[in-house]
Protein backbone atom coordinates (compact mmCIF):
# COMPACT_ATOMS: atom_id res chain seq x y z
CA UNK A 1 0.00 0.00 0.00
CA UNK A 2 1.47 3.27 -0.75
CA UNK A 3 -0.09 5.78 1.66
CA UNK A 4 -0.91 9.38 0.08
CA UNK A 5 -1.94 11.02 2.70
CA UNK A 6 -5.14 11.02 2.92
CA UNK A 7 -5.76 7.37 2.10
CA UNK A 8 -4.07 4.05 0.77
CA UNK A 9 -3.76 3.13 -3.07
CA UNK A 10 -3.05 -0.34 -3.74
CA UNK A 11 0.18 -0.93 -5.13
CA UNK A 12 -0.30 -3.31 -8.53
CA UNK A 13 1.75 -5.47 -10.53
CA UNK A 14 0.98 -2.91 -13.56
CA UNK A 15 2.77 -0.20 -11.35
CA UNK A 16 6.15 -2.16 -11.38
CA UNK A 17 8.69 -1.41 -13.67
CA UNK A 18 12.16 -1.87 -13.92
CA UNK A 19 13.03 0.82 -11.26
CA UNK A 20 10.86 -0.46 -9.13
CA UNK A 21 10.62 -3.84 -8.18
CA UNK A 22 8.71 -6.08 -5.54
CA UNK A 23 12.28 -6.47 -3.74
CA UNK A 24 12.28 -2.65 -3.57
CA UNK A 25 9.24 -2.28 -2.04
CA UNK A 26 9.34 -4.97 0.10
CA UNK A 27 12.93 -3.71 1.21
CA UNK A 28 10.85 -0.19 1.81
CA UNK A 29 7.97 -1.45 4.01
CA UNK A 30 10.96 -3.14 6.23
CA UNK A 31 12.51 -0.33 6.64
CA UNK A 32 9.68 1.72 7.41
CA UNK A 33 8.56 -0.49 9.61
CA UNK A 34 11.64 -0.70 12.00
CA UNK A 35 11.87 3.31 11.71
CA UNK A 36 7.82 3.34 13.09
CA UNK A 37 8.29 0.44 15.99
CA UNK A 38 11.77 1.33 17.19
CA UNK A 39 10.52 3.97 20.01
CA UNK A 40 7.31 2.12 20.35
CA UNK A 41 8.14 -1.64 20.70
CA UNK A 42 8.11 -3.21 23.85
CA UNK A 43 8.71 -6.69 25.03
CA UNK A 44 6.94 -7.89 28.44
CA UNK A 45 6.74 -11.43 30.39
CA UNK A 46 8.39 -14.22 31.57
CA UNK A 47 11.55 -15.99 29.12
CA UNK A 48 11.30 -19.13 30.89
CA UNK A 49 7.42 -18.95 29.80
CA UNK A 50 5.70 -16.36 27.14
CA UNK A 51 6.78 -12.82 26.47
CA UNK A 52 3.97 -10.69 24.90
CA UNK A 53 5.44 -8.19 22.16
CA UNK A 54 3.57 -4.88 21.56
CA UNK A 55 3.61 -1.30 19.71
CA UNK A 56 0.83 0.15 19.69
CA UNK A 57 -1.58 -2.25 18.05
CA UNK A 58 -0.46 -1.38 14.41
CA UNK A 59 2.44 -4.08 14.05
CA UNK A 60 2.03 -6.53 16.01
CA UNK A 61 1.75 -9.40 13.62
CA UNK A 62 3.33 -7.66 10.73
CA UNK A 63 6.64 -7.78 13.27
CA UNK A 64 7.14 -11.35 12.28
CA UNK A 65 9.01 -9.68 9.08
CA UNK A 66 11.22 -8.09 11.50
CA UNK A 67 14.17 -10.09 11.38
CA UNK A 68 16.40 -7.71 13.50
CA UNK A 69 13.62 -7.75 16.18
CA UNK A 70 14.09 -11.94 16.37
CA UNK A 71 17.91 -11.71 16.25
CA UNK A 72 17.79 -9.67 19.28
CA UNK A 73 15.22 -11.71 21.13
CA UNK A 74 16.75 -15.77 20.57
CA UNK A 75 19.62 -15.05 22.73
CA UNK A 76 17.04 -13.83 25.34
CA UNK A 77 15.73 -17.32 25.09
CA UNK A 78 18.41 -19.31 24.47
CA UNK A 79 16.33 -21.00 22.44
CA UNK A 80 14.29 -21.59 18.91
CA UNK A 81 11.76 -18.93 18.57
CA UNK A 82 7.67 -19.87 18.58
CA UNK A 83 5.03 -17.61 17.94
CA UNK A 84 1.61 -16.91 18.14
CA UNK A 85 -0.16 -14.30 16.18
CA UNK A 86 -4.29 -15.33 16.81
CA UNK A 87 -5.03 -11.38 16.63
CA UNK A 88 -3.42 -9.01 14.53
CA UNK A 89 -2.47 -7.06 17.53
CA UNK A 90 -1.38 -10.00 19.68
CA UNK A 91 2.29 -11.64 19.11
CA UNK A 92 3.47 -13.90 21.76
CA UNK A 93 6.58 -15.24 22.03
CA UNK A 94 7.73 -18.63 23.64
CA UNK A 95 11.26 -20.76 23.21
CA UNK A 96 10.27 -23.94 20.97
CA UNK A 97 11.83 -26.73 23.83
CA UNK A 98 10.26 -24.93 26.31
CA UNK A 99 6.99 -27.18 26.88
CA UNK A 100 5.72 -24.84 29.78
CA UNK A 101 6.35 -22.17 27.00
CA UNK A 102 4.34 -23.78 24.59
CA UNK A 103 1.11 -25.01 26.31
CA UNK A 104 1.12 -21.14 27.15
CA UNK A 105 1.16 -20.16 23.97
CA UNK A 106 -1.92 -23.32 23.30
CA UNK A 107 -3.94 -21.65 25.94
CA UNK A 108 -3.32 -18.27 24.94
CA UNK A 109 -4.29 -18.95 21.16
CA UNK A 110 -7.65 -20.69 22.43
CA UNK A 111 -8.39 -17.86 24.89
CA UNK A 112 -8.77 -15.71 22.36
CA UNK A 113 -10.57 -17.73 19.86
CA UNK A 114 -12.83 -19.48 21.70
CA UNK A 115 -13.77 -17.55 24.90
CA UNK A 116 -13.50 -13.67 24.22
CA UNK A 117 -14.73 -11.42 21.86
CA UNK A 118 -11.47 -10.42 19.99
CA UNK A 119 -11.46 -8.34 16.60
CA UNK A 120 -8.80 -9.06 14.12
CA UNK A 121 -8.37 -12.43 14.31
CA UNK A 122 -6.02 -14.23 12.10
CA UNK A 123 -4.90 -17.65 12.62
CA UNK A 124 -4.82 -20.36 15.52
CA UNK A 125 -1.16 -21.34 14.28
CA UNK A 126 1.74 -21.72 15.86
CA UNK A 127 5.26 -20.65 14.24
CA UNK A 128 8.63 -21.32 15.01
CA UNK A 129 11.69 -19.26 13.48
CA UNK A 130 14.01 -21.26 11.45
CA UNK A 131 17.53 -19.61 10.84
CA UNK A 132 15.62 -16.01 9.08
CA UNK A 133 11.91 -17.73 8.26
CA UNK A 134 9.51 -19.74 9.94
CA UNK A 135 7.74 -22.44 9.46
CA UNK A 136 3.87 -23.59 10.88
CA UNK A 137 4.59 -26.34 13.97
CA UNK A 138 1.41 -26.72 14.85
CA UNK A 139 -2.34 -25.71 15.60
CA UNK A 140 -3.66 -24.76 18.27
Amino acid sequence: MLDTGYSFEVIQYKHLTNGITIEMIHEAALSNMGKAIADTTNVDGDPNDVMMVTNGGNFEATMMLADFLWEQLEPVFQDNICVAIPANDLLFISGSNNPEGRESLRRTVKFYFDENETTGLIVRNIYERDGSGWKLVEEA
